[in-house]
């Protein structure tokens, strides 16, 4: 009778380990996409930054 209670509380401790992991790994994964996501607007807005700079510095030289 003992080892079925101990059975069942390890099996019931196993659960709740595999659901707080679960629940860290998507927290984990929700932070690398909001990180992917500020990755990608920081490269839009680079690319953004140096095509107004490529721009600026042709009209320059066709100004001088």
């Amino acid at each position: 009778m003992l080892k079925k209670i101990v059975a069942v509380l390890l099996i019931v401790i196993a659960g709740g380990a595999w659901g707080y992991l679960d629940y860290l790994n998507k927290q984990e994964q929700q932070i690398a996409e909001q990180a992917r996501k500020e990755m990608e607007t920081l490269r839009a807005q680079a690319q953004m930054r140096a095509e107004a700079q490529a721009k600026l510095l042709a009209q320059l030289s066709t100004d001088l």
